[in-house]
């Protein structure tokens, strides 16, 4: 029951905060008519949420470490509120200050629901790809049904207060129910303390005192060798490469410290992933409209596909986490994410490029899930949210950085030329994945045995 409970409330938090973004999408043109903003404004204002979130990710982490679910319930909660205010802005400034709340709220939520997802994931068995194709969903299910209460003659205002008390119900489930599978502890587990004095790396140099401490190499090991495996957690993370904490450095990875060469790895990598897929997001509607010269409701299938393929790949990449090495898992999707963008960007009708977006979305749907899975991993307990923040943190640069520098480089070489370049970013990160150390770690722990049939 514990370990449903725990899985209902990740399903819960991916949700809504899947449901805010598909609505969001389908009301910025009816947000930008009630504020009266020209492109230009919108723009500023809407950048404004990707620097918010970057502000509140690490302290976000931190807390979430700290204060476990009450925290996750708080950032839920805080955005609930922004999505109101947004619906209440009536002119562009208050449209700034109200997405740059927002923005600050949903990265705070971002790490949040994630640091839930590691946690019960590092607890029972791989969920995070399935936690992310229950988000690609509900973008897709917030969308239609914001279409709809549209054209039922709803506002903007009226639609945003909906989805705001969809947040605070997920903060209150979050908040009051209490279970295993916690971020920042582990049930039944304090923390060891680590012997006094440097650890030693490999090589016998000094380790990283700023690193968090990795899971035991043998993690997958029977219940009997438990106890001897955490008598000698000191030597194993020593010996694995990545690294340990010195006495007295406290919870590890926190706002304000020394980053670990690991993190910063997979940071880069999270940003290489999530450029190719944001960029398809952002602009797939705009190369139908522009190339293949769709209307404007047929261009709004661009993003629809992107998504809905991105969540049937999460759901199989979830399947595929218990088969396949991290390092494994992650290279094919960008290979497959390469190959869909490839076929988009050279696509001889609109069919084909729905086609290619297809394999796209499949590909991409995998990468940051993986990603954060192997951040989880590399992270104890304690610090786990605050590892988190730090990945994801660096990948929103790349969150940011794509649609804007694919609109730089379409209006100077083309949008087929543009996404031939994207798809050489998801070679890229395919190759990065291959020769970086942080991608290999030990096989995902399976689930107990007795409850592999509870999924979300």
């Amino acid at each position: 029951m514990g370990r449903a409970r725990a899985r209902a409330r990740v399903v819960a938090g991916f949700g809504v905060f899947g449901m805010f973004w598909g609505t969001w999408g389908a009301l910025v043109p009816e947000v930008q008519a009630r504020t009266r903003v020209g492109d230009g404004g919108l723009g500023v204002a809407v950048l404004m949420i990707g620097l918010g979130a970057l502000c509140s990710m690490r302290p976000a982490g931190a807390a979430v470490d700290r204060y476990g679910r009450w925290a996750v319930a708080s950032c839920l909660l805080s955005m609930a509120v922004a999505a109101v205010l947004v619906g209440l802005a009536t002119n562009g400034p208050e449209l700034t200050a109200a997405l740059a709340l927002l923005g600050a709220a949903s990265g705070a939520v971002d790490v949040a629901v994630n640091a839930m997802a590691s946690a019960e994931e590092n607890r029972s068995g791989r969920l995070l790809n399935a936690a992310h194709a229950c988000f690609s969903a509900a973008v897709v299910l917030g969308a239609l049904a914001t279409g709809f209460a549209l054209g039922r003659g709803a506002g903007a205002g009226a639609v945003l207060a909906v989805v705001g008390v969809l947040l605070a119900g997920a903060a209150g489930a979050i908040g009051l129910t209490p279970g295993a599978g916690e971020p920042g502890r582990e049930p039944g587990r304090e923390p060891e303390p680590v012997p006094p004095g440097p650890a030693v790396g490999p090589g016998g140099r000094a380790a990283d005192p700023a690193v968090p401490m990795a899971e035991p190499a043998a993690r997958a090991a029977d219940a009997a060798a438990l106890t001897a495996d955490r008598a000698g957690r000191a030597a194993a993370s020593a010996g694995s490469g990545r690294g340990t904490r010195s006495a007295g450095a406290g919870r590890g990875t926190r706002p304000g410290r020394a980053v670990s060469r690991p993190l910063l790895a997979l940071g880069l990598l999270c940003a290489l992933a999530f450029l190719v897929e944001n960029a398809w997001q952002s602009w797939s509607a705009v190369m139908l409209r522009s190339v293949f010269h769709l209307g404007a409701g047929a261009s709004a299938a661009g993003p629809v596909v992107f998504a809905a393929s991105a969540a049937a790949g999460r759901l199989a990449g979830h399947g595929l986490a218990s088969r396949l090495t991290h390092r494994r898992l992650l290279v094919l999707g960008a290979l497959v994410a390469a190959t869909g963008t490839l076929g988009a960007a050279v696509a001889r009708d609109a069919g084909e490029m729905l086609a290619g977006l297809v394999v796209a979305g499949l590909g991409t749907s995998v990468c940051a899930p993986t990603i954060l899975s192997l951040a989880g991993t590399l992270s104890r307990p304690e610090v786990r949210s605050s590892s988190l923040a730090v990945v994801t943190s660096a990948g929103y640069a790349g969150f940011l950085v794509g649609p804007a520098a694919v609109g730089l480089a379409a209006s100077a070489a083309g949008l087929r030329a543009t996404f031939c370049g994207v798809a050489a970013v998801a070679l890229l990160l395919a190759l990065r994945a291959v020769s970086t150390e942080a991608t290999t770690t030990p096989h995902p722990t399976p689930p107990p045995a007795d409850s592999r049939a509870c999924r979300p």
